[in-house]
This record gives structure tokens, C-alpha cells and sequence, in this order.
């Protein structure tokens, strides 16, 4: 995954450059292992690019105050090709006429790429990317017209992709593709945005036009052309108003969007429990009418679908959660009378929507939660339930699961209530006590899990368990405490983690123990544990000594509980991230989505 920008202004303007690289800082948590910008300046093309995060790159041009109409800029995630200079976007053609940035991956380009040698083309990276310049460049060659060179290269392209290119050719244009990979337009009042995520103009405008796979097209003064490859014809796509405010994407004093965003847990459960019930109702018939229901995700996402798993099945639906790349493999042939329900922080990870569209061959009636309006994913879903998460600029994911359980909670209650269940306290519950009671538990124990943080910084392992019902959130919490801390974490049952006690030197570890069973637990293997440091996290507390404790309160409806438990993990690995002196906004090796297969 990578950030894309670009902008287009109707007469030369100065400081192009430092507006693409405004917009690149608020996609660097798309990928920051290298990064680049173009001007077109007086029949120039200017480029800058290096290895490194954003912060590097700006050090080269402080001092310019560059004046043109196009510019573009890409912050990398690298899927070909090392993490040089060279692969660095933006990449162009031979002559330096056509440059373009590109998030994807192109299938074909070695075939591309021997077609283009044998004509004369001289490549300088290694990166697939490199082709489509080339290509448009000998296209180009014959038509005579950037477009149509344009529009007959991403014919002959394979793979998934989201381009953006312009041109010393024609200057006042910028060029726009997607297929498989997120791109959204921006209409403002002084120009035109191009960008991966609607954040990166928000602070400009809300106008947005979300693209959809096979649509191409140009921006140019005072026109947007959009056709579709599908299609074969020229299309019209909504302007909607994106309900963010610049604001929400900014840190608020916090020291890390990631802390910020714990903290607007209770807001994301507001936000998604306000949610119509009818509205819920009406995605609900599918569940009702269905065999089986398949709630396919991945990374956090899948702990929330086994969560869905559980809610379901507790009602006596026949419900599985599937990891979305194994999905196909796993599950084989499908019905028409089946349903996924594929949920997705973004509405554009690539396994998710394979999965979608391996499900639709079938006739599978396809469902989804998500965050983002206009994604992918809710195109090709028959109902969606929004999040209303707001944006959420950490890597790791916290608000968005929290607003993720909180949307399975209702259509739990609303499945329940229909059923002629006596709910309607625990729906209240849900909409009107838990954001504060998770409120109060963020607030009680973020001091408490700093504490916790520096007893368990210095260890390289550790174990969260659980009982089954609560496996979901020792798995979750064992994620995030490896993904951003880098100590080695596992999540187990109990009944596994009794098995493989014999086998495991947890001398010096971290347990972590979830859910109300932990003191039983712990009293009887205590002797076995050695140094370990133990933490466990309950709706009533242990009553045992000697280690730390967490109780989220015993008057949240058990399928609450679910949401409850998650921000003090959340904080856990907050503080043992920064106090191992790591960015935990900014993990290595970890993208925010993975549009690519």
C-alpha cells in the first residue's frame, strides 16, 4: 500500500511543492519507506525523490518555492523492487516528458518490459511501475494523443492499480486510473485534488467523487472526464460531501494519533450505535434468509468477525469467520443462499475483496462493515453498515475496532429483539452507558498500563489467554502488542495453554489472562510460572495477589464486554511501544491496509 497525491491548479501557482507535500504527511501511514514529488513548471518536469520518510525528503527542498500548474507526489510501501532512490516514485519515460506515481501491482510488466526493451526504451529502476510511463510513451508515438496513449497502455496492463500522471506535454491536465486500488478526486475551490484517501485534501475540501475499478480519465480547467474500460463508455460519478473535518485528523495535543484515537473509543461507539435500527433491520433480512453466514476480514478486522461468529452462533445461526486469503481455498463452493459479510476498516483490502468477488460467482449475497464511504467493498455490497469512525491515522487499528464490535453488537441485539428476546435494556445499554463505562476505563487505566509497561518492556515474549468465548480479544490483544512494541506475542484458550505449558520456559514472559476465569487459573499453575509478570483483565477482578490487575466493571452485558476489554490492551501496547522507543503511529513493516494481493 501507498499514499497517492496530486493537484491541479487553473493558472501557475507557487509552493506546489510544499501543498503535495502537506497532502503526503497525511498518507505517510500508508507507507514511509521512500518518498517523492513532481512539479511541472515551465515545460519542466522537477522531480524529487529519496529513500526515507517525509521528513527526509523535505530537507532537500525547504528552500524552494516552486511556481506551475501539476504536481504529484507518492509516499512508498514497497511491493517491487528494493527501497532505493531509483525505485522510489515518481518514475517517467525516456525523455522526462511523462511522469506518473502509482500504488499496485502490474502483473504483466515482464512481458511489458521485454516489448519496450526490444523498442528502444531504457529503464532505471527495477519497479513494475517503470512500464506504464514507457508504455504511455510509446503509445504516444502513435496517436499522437496523451490520453488515448494513455487509455490504450492500461488496456494492455494486468495486475491492480491506481495512477496518476502528468505531463510536460500538456501541462494544464492530470491523468487518472484505478483498478483494484483506492482513488478519490477532490473538488475545491481554487483546484482539483487527486489523492489515495480523501484526508489528504480534507483540510481544502469535502467534495470528493470516489472511482471506480476500470474508470479513467482526466482533470482539466474547469472539466473532469471519467469513462470506464469496463464499460467502454464515458460515466458519471456522484459528488458527495465527506463528513470529516480536518480536525479529526489531527493529533489534538495527544503525543500520538494512536493514543488520540483510544481515546475516541467511546465517541466511535456513539457513532456507530447510531446506526437506524430499522436500518439494521433491513441488513438483517439477509442474515435471517441465509444457510450460512461467512464474515470473511483480515489483521484486526478477523478478530472482529470472530467476535461476529460468536454473536451469531449464540443465537443459533450457523456463522463462521474466515480469514479473507484463505477463504476461497478453504471454503470451496458457495450458495445463492449463503452470505458474506465482509468487513474492512478501509472498504480496501485486496483479500477482502477477492473474497467478495470469488462470492459473487456464486450468487452469494455480499454484505459489509465498514469505515469509509464509497470504498470498493460497498460497491459491491447489497447492504453496508457504516462505522462513522471518523478517519483514523494510526497504523494499528483501535477506534475502528471498537466501532466494528460495536456494529456487530447491534445487529446481535436487533437479531435478538426480533426473535422475541427481552434486549431492549442491553440495546440501551450499548447506546447510552457503555461510551461512558469504556470512558471511564480508558481514563482509570492508561496511567495504570504505563505502569504495567515498564515492568514487561524489557521481556521478548508473551502469552494472552482466555477462555473460548473471549479468544477473540486475547488474540487481538496479543496483535497489538507485536505489531507496534515488537515483543513476540501469542493468544490462546486456556485449554491450549494448558497443553502447551509442559512445553513452554515461561520463566520470563508476560501473561496476560482475559476474562473471569483468570484467578482460578492462575492459583493453579502459579508454582509453574517462575519470574513471569502477570496482568489479567476482568469484569470483576481476581481477588488474587502479586499481580497487575484490570477490572473493567461486572454490570456490562456480556457481549459488551467484548468492546469493554480492548482499550486497556490498547494502552498496554501504546506504552510499551514508546517506552521501548519505537513510533507506535508508525510501525515497521505494517501498512494501515493491504490494497494489494
Amino acid at each position: 500500500m501507498c499514499g497517492i497525491s496530486g493537484y491541479l491548479s487553473p493558472k501557475y501557482v507557487s509552493g506546489l511543492d510544499k501543498l503535495i507535500l502537506e497532502m503526503l504527511e497525511r498518507l505517510e501511514y500508508r507507507g514511509y519507506d521512500s518518498a517523492g514529488i513532481c512539479v511541472v513548471s515551465d515545460g519542466e518536469a522537477r522531480i524529487w525523490k529519496d529513500v526515507g520518510r517525509l521528513s527526509h525528503l523535505k530537507k532537500f527542498i525547504v528552500n524552494e518555492d516552486i511556481v506551475g500548474t501539476a504536481a504529484i507526489g507518492h509516499t512508498r510501501w514497497a511491493t517491487h523492487g528494493g527501497v532505493t532512490k531509483f525505485n522510489a516514485h515518481p518514475h517517467h519515460d525516456c525523455d522526462k516528458k511523462i511522469i506518473l506515481v502509482h500504488n499496485g501491482i502490474i502483473e504483466n510488466f515482464l512481458e511489458l518490459r521485454s516489448f519496450l526493451l526490444d523498442r528502444g526504451h531504457k529503464f532505471y529502476s527495477e519497479t513494475d511501475t517503470e512500464v506504464i510511463a514507457h508504455l504511455v510513451e510509446e503509445y504516444y508515438k502513435e496517436t499522437g494523443d496523451l490520453y488515448e496513449a494513455f487509455k490504450k497502455a492500461m488496456k494492455e496492463i494486468k495486475g491492480s492499480y491506481a495512477i496518476v500522471l502528468v505531463s510536460t506535454l500538456e501541462p494544464n491536465k492530470i491523468f487518472f486510473a484505478r483498478y483494484f486500488s483506492p482513488l478519490v478526486l477532490g473538488i475545491g475551490d481554487k483546484g482539483y485534488f487527486v489523492a489515495s484517501d480523501v484526508l489528504a485534501f480534507i483540510s481544502y475540501t469535502n467534495k470528493a467523487i470516489f472511482l471506480e475499478d476500470g474508470d479513467i480519465g482526466y482533470i482539466t480547467l474547469g472539466k473532469i472526464h471519467i469513462e470506464n474500460l469496463k464499460v467502454g463508455k464515458k460515466v458519471a460519478r456522484e459528488v458527495k460531501q465527506v463528513p470529516w473535518s480536518f480536525e479529526a485528523a489531527k493529533k489534538g495535543g495527544y503525543p500520538h494519533f494512536m493514543l488520540k484515537e483510544i481515546y475516541e473509543g467511546p465517541e466511535a461507539i456513539k457513532a456507530a450505535a447510531s446506526t437506524p435500527i430499522d436500518f439494521i433491520r433491513d441488513f438483517n433480512k439477509h442474515i435471517t434468509d441465509s444457510d450460512i453466514v461467512y464474515l470473511v476480514a483480515a489483521g484486526t478486522s478477523y478478530h472482529a468477525a470472530l467476535v461476529g461468529e460468536t454473536l451469531l452462533r449464540n443465537l443459533g445461526f450457523r456463522a463462521q469467520a474466515v480469514i479473507s486469503s484463505e477463504f476461497a481455498e478453504n471454503i470451496g463452493s458457495l450458495d445463492k443462499n449463503d452470505t458474506i459479510i465482509a468487513i474492512s476498516q478501509s472498504g480496501e483490502t485486496a483479500d477482502t475483496l477477492a473474497a467478495i468477488r470469488y462470492a459473487r460467482e456464486f450468487g452469494t449475497k455480499i454484505l459489509s462493515i465498514t469505515n469509509v464511504v464509497g470504498s470498493a467493498i460497498t460497491r459491491l455490497s447489497e447492504r453496508v453498515i457504516y462505522m462513522n469512525a471518523g478517519p483514523e491515522i494510526g497504523v494499528a487499528a483501535t477506534k475502528t475496532y471498537i466501532a466494528q464490535l460495536t456494529s456487530l453488537n447491534l445487529i446481535h441485539y436487533v437479531l435478538a429483539k426480533d426473535m422475541g428476546l427481552d434486549v431492549d435494556d442491553e440495546i440501551f445499554y450499548l447506546k447510552n452507558k457503555l461510551p461512558g463505562v469504556v470512558g471511564d476505563v480508558i481514563k482509570k487505566y492508561d496511567p495504570y498500563t504505563k505502569e504495567i509497561a515498564k515492568s514487561i518492556k524489557g521481556l521478548s515474549d508473551s502469552i494472552f489467554i482466555s477462555d473460548t468465548e473471549h479468544l477473540p480479544t486475547a488474540l487481538e490483544g496479543a496483535l497489538k502488542l507485536k505489531e507496534i512494541s515488537y515483543i513476540h506475542a501469542e493468544g490462546y484458550s486456556i485449554q491450549r495453554f494448558l497443553t502447551n505449558l509442559p512445553y513452554l520456559n515461561t520463566e520470563n514472559y508476560a501473561l496476560v489472562f482475559v476474562g473471569d476465569k483468570s484467578s482460578e487459573l492462575i492459583d493453579s499453575i502459579r508454582g509453574r510460572l517462575g519470574k513471569s509478570t502477570i496482568i489479567t483483565i476482568s469484569s470483576k477482578g481476581t481477588g488474587s495477589q502479586g499481580h497487575f490487575e484490570i477490572s473493567i466493571g461486572k454490570d456490562i452485558p456480556r457481549p459488551q464486554q467484548y468492546i469493554a476489554y480492548i482499550p486497556p490492551l490498547q494502552l498496554l501496547a501504546y506504552h510499551t511501544s514508546v517506552l521501548r522507543g519505537y513510533d507506535p503511529d508508525k510501525p515497521r513493516n505494517l501498512a494501515k491496509s493491504v490494497t494489494v494481493e
